[in-house]
């Protein structure tokens, strides 16, 4: 479908007006980033020129001064060196509270570099210590009591006496620590209690096999004593070893036991 020559004027038109207020708005936004800028800079001059008096009263030892225009020049320009060189007059000028302050703040701004922020812990170490300082010399000195002139002063002193008192005997503290009985020593006593238990049981069976056999004979009667002989040192293997099981048992338990002065008679640690 073809456009008559009415659509092709009106879309003309929009297309006109459309590209004129575009080009408004960009001179609008360029007017006011000029002006930002323009502004900016004019700041910037200002708080360097600022930033110079504050070197000067800071040379001349003026520093309660330094430490004003600095903070002005800092709030012109937000550079971070004005507000670290107003924490300096303010540290030199022996305040060392507000110095303190502005050191911290000034260690909390971004992008100070790493460098900066040990040097404004480093400030704020020697500010405390200056303030510890004086807090000490603020404590009051005894008070000594004034003597006229001829007059002689007499001091009383009241001494209370106690009887002393007996001695009180505490009860020995045993402390129990169960984790402590994970040892080889309290290893060893369980497998050789194992052991021996095992044997003392093939001991006596062996025993009571070899009390039926026949002794009618005397091939008979050499089994039955062979038997029991076996079965008989069989048992007192079984049971040395249940008692070397007990010994090493007993000493990893002993080692788990801590033994102390005061406290509970008995305690379990874990």
């Amino acid at each position: 479908m073809l456009m008559t020559q009415d659509a092709r004027t009106k879309m003309s038109r929009k297309m006109f007006f459309r590209s004129l207020w575009t080009v408004l708005l960009v001179v609008v936004l360029g007017c006011f980033a000029g002006s930002a800028v323009a502004q900016t800079g004019a700041d910037r001059a200002r708080a360097n020129a600022i930033a110079a008096q504050g070197k000067k009263a800071f040379v001349h030892k003026e520093f309660d001064a330094a430490a004003e225009l600095y903070l002005q020049a800092y709030e012109l320009s937000k550079v971070p060196l004005m507000l670290f060189n107003a924490a300096r007059a303010k540290q030199e000028a022996r305040k060392y509270l507000e110095a303190r302050d502005l050191f911290r703040v000034y260690k909390n701004l971004p992008r100070i570099g790493i460098e900066n922020y040990r040097a404004a812990e480093e400030k704020i170490l020697e500010c405390d210590h200056e303030l510890a300082i004086a807090e000490a010399a603020k404590t009051p000195p005894p008070i000594v009591g004034e003597q006229s002139q001829g007059e002689s002063v007499v001091v009383s002193v009241e001494v209370t006496r106690t009887a002393a008192q007996p001695e009180v005997a505490t009860a020995a503290r045993i402390t129990f620590e169960p984790r402590k009985l994970v040892s080889w020593q309290s290893g060893t006593g369980v497998g050789l209690a194992i052991v021996g238990i095992a044997l003392m049981v093939s001991g006596s069976s062996a025993t009571s096999e070899a009390n039926e056999l026949p002794t009618t004979t005397l091939a008979d009667q050499q089994a039955y004593r062979e038997a029991f002989s076996s079965a008989r040192t069989r048992w007192g293997i079984g049971a040395a070893a249940c008692a070397l099981g007990v010994g090493f048992s007993s000493w990893g338990v002993a080692k788990s036991l801590t033994f102390g002065p005061d406290g509970a008679v008995f305690a379990i640690k874990f």
